[in-house]
């Protein structure tokens, strides 16, 4: 693609409770996924779980969120072979 924008907005309601709204726009599409997360508190482990939705294409999502890393789940349709949108991101996070 030749230019691409992202741009995410975030608020903090409380220490646990998080919205969103995240913003992708290209030559081709212009698409944006609306969030809600929420933050365990464990000393061993914190997690932040984030569900999704993105209206345009109807599909919902998933989302865990560590200091390490993390995975997003979305689709239109758990049926892989009828979902139109789908997509699966694995990512690692390293501080130093």
């Amino acid at each position: 693609l030749p230019w691409r924008v992202e741009s995410s907005l975030q608020h903090q309601l409380d220490d646990r409770w998080q919205v969103g709204a995240h913003g992708q726009v290209n030559d081709i599409q212009d698409l944006y996924q609306l969030s809600v997360g929420y933050h365990t508190l464990s000393d061993t482990y914190p997690l932040t779980i984030t569900g999704l939705i993105e209206p345009q294409t109807q599909a919902l999502g998933v989302a865990l969120d560590s200091q390490y890393g993390g995975i997003k789940l979305l689709t239109d349709s758990l049926d892989s072979e009828k979902a139109k949108r789908s997509e699966i991101s694995l990512y690692g996070r390293y501080s130093w």
